[in-house]
């Protein structure tokens, strides 16, 4: 099914008071030192504390997206915006590499950089692909910088990614003397399932439920749940998926004998047994109501005509009073609340 790729960018930020003026001041830097595995980091060449992973430093170290990091679709393409400040330096470098979890010597890097500034660019060694400073993207006259780069997931792809990166923050003394190595992790998603629309129809008696995908990535099925407030729920159906595709596909659903108001969500299951949710959405069930209901403000009463037997829920769908003929309201929050009788009739009434 579709995989929004689970992202643990995990960064690893090399800050340097000092840059080798050869290596990182001229140019980019070269390629395999991003503290993956396999690859040696900044420490190498730039001697000073060594690597540091907690404190100021590494606080003063984000990754942003320009996508919600954990609904990262298939093949999309994003903006990663990696920021550092340092106290007192005021030239900066980095190196980014994406790999998958659990990823060895030997693994290949994944997704795609693009380089969208004169401040970045994109070299690639072997079989791995890495996003660096430029030449003209190391001035930091303000003691911060942010390069951004656009990083697009991969298109059929299940499970994490990582990101290891290494910034260097130079204090321009012409020596790699005096260095500040810094790593640090961020986590993101990519989800197995683009999703394109979920929405739902009353009838008579059922509920017709329909949802539609841009792309699926090792999906195995769906499963159907549905809850009276939303925090509890059961599954009364599946949909078998259709593995993995990259072109549009519909499916429906038909829920027989529905409750009178009703959450439904999709839960979505891969090959592998890996899962993800749809959005919820709600739904009243259908009716021609026939049977009268009036509320007296003064009484503070809902009266049910006919003597029919009813139950009052709340906004959320949630139970408040079941009575036949009236019942108070007294002490009732102001809002929203659907009357319903046994016939399944819905009514809506706002309480003031």
């Amino acid at each position: 099914m579709k995989q929004f790729i689970y992202l643990s960018l995990l960064v690893f930020v090399v800050a340097s008071t000092t840059f080798n003026a050869i290596t990182f001041s001229n140019s980019a830097p070269p390629t395999g030192y991003s503290n993956a595995p396999g690859e040696a980091n900044c420490t190498s060449c730039h001697g000073g504390s060594g690597l540091v992973t907690s404190g100021t430093l590494t606080n003063a170290l984000t990754l942003t997206s320009s996508v919600p990091i954990n609904q990262i679709n298939p093949n999309q393409t994003c903006t990663l915006s990696l920021s550092f400040t340092h106290p007192t330096s005021t030239k900066f470098g980095f190196q980014l590499v994406a790999l998958p979890n659990g990823a060895v010597s030997s693994t290949a890097s994944i997704g795609t950089f693009t380089s969208i500034g004169a401040e970045t660019e994109v070299n690639t060694s072997g079989n791995r692909e890495y996003a660096s400073h430029s030449a003209t993207g190391t001035a930091a006259p303000s003691s911060s910088t942010t390069w951004d780069i656009e990083w697009t997931a991969p298109t059929v792809y299940t499970g994490g990614v990582t990101f290891y990166a290494v910034v260097n923050a130079s204090n321009n003394n012409g020596s790699s003397s005096g260095d500040e190595i810094i790593a640090k992790t961020f986590s993101a998603t990519v989800l197995p399932v683009k999703w394109l629309s979920f929405s739902a129809k009353s009838q008579p008696n059922q509920n017709v439920l329909t949802w539609r995908t841009a792309s699926e990535t090792n999906n195995h099925f769906y499963t159907i749940q549905q809850s009276i407030d939303a925090q509890k729920w059961t599954s009364i159906g599946t949909v078998q998926g259709r593995g993995t595709v990259l072109s549009t596909s519909s499916y429906s659903f038909t829920h027989n004998n529905p409750l009178p108001i009703t959450h439904y969500r999709i839960q979505q299951t891969d090959f592998d047994g890996r899962t993800s949710f749809s959005n919820t959405i709600t739904v009243k069930q259908y009716t021609d109501a026939v049977t009268q209901i009036r509320y007296n403000a003064t009484q503070q009463l809902i009266i049910v005509d006919n003597n029919a037997m009813f139950g009052v829920y709340n906004a959320r769908g949630v139970q408040v009073a079941q009575s036949q003929y009236q019942v108070s309201t007294l002490n009732w929050p102001s809002g929203l609340y659907y009357v319903v009788t046994e016939s399944k009739e819905v009514h809506k009434l706002f309480i003031f």
